[in-house]
């Protein structure tokens, strides 16, 4: 990606549609984890990208909410919507869960490459239930966010400790 060969293929994509693929996709691992997935709001919201860039970027961050989640009652919720911005406006999309939450001090570093907020969240119990092993190379982030700006758009977080994150992706709407 960073050496400017990956190609993006625009195609009119509906941001609703993609979030009920994602969302069924990655049912059985939520499932696993004992987290609810939910649909919010989804109206159909058109923009032009690439389907399989846009759905690894939606994969991702509905994969780290299910990493993230905590173990009472964990959701996560879509949700999609436009609003006007400039000529066209923008699409959106957001991913919003009641996990363990972010640092503020860690926002700004979120999606820097090999960046992990710190070792207890980027460890998980290995399979034998003895220790943990090492999850994640703090890269899903860092492409999230060139995805989401090769296609010209951009992420917000908000989060705090205890309470969930929300991560929110515009996008420019198709003309």
């Amino acid at each position: 990606m960073d050496s400017g060969r990956a190609m993006i293929n625009p195609q009119e994509i509906d941001l609703s549609e993609l979030a009920v693929e994602v969302m069924e996709r990655l049912e059985p691992l939520a499932r696993e984890k004992a987290v609810e997935l939910k649909a919010g709001d989804l109206p159909e919201v058109i923009i032009l990208g690439d389907q399989q860039y846009l759905t690894q970027m939606l994969s991702n961050l509905v994969e780290n909410a299910i990493k993230y989640s905590r173990p009472d009652g964990p959701f996560i919720c879509l949700q999609t919507g436009k609003e006007p911005d400039g000529e066209n406006g923008v699409g959106w999309i957001r991913v919003e869960d009641n996990g363990i939450g972010i640092p503020t001090e860690a926002i700004p570093h979120l999606f820097d490459r090999f960046y992990r907020v710190d070792t207890a969240r980027s460890h998980e119990p290995d399979e034998s239930g003895d220790g943990n092993v090492a999850s994640g190379s703090g890269l899903g982030l860092a492409i999230v966010d060139w995805i989401v700006h090769a296609h010209g758009g951009k992420i917000q977080v908000a989060s705090q400790p205890g309470q969930g994150s929300i991560f929110t992706v515009e996008l420019p709407l198709a003309s």
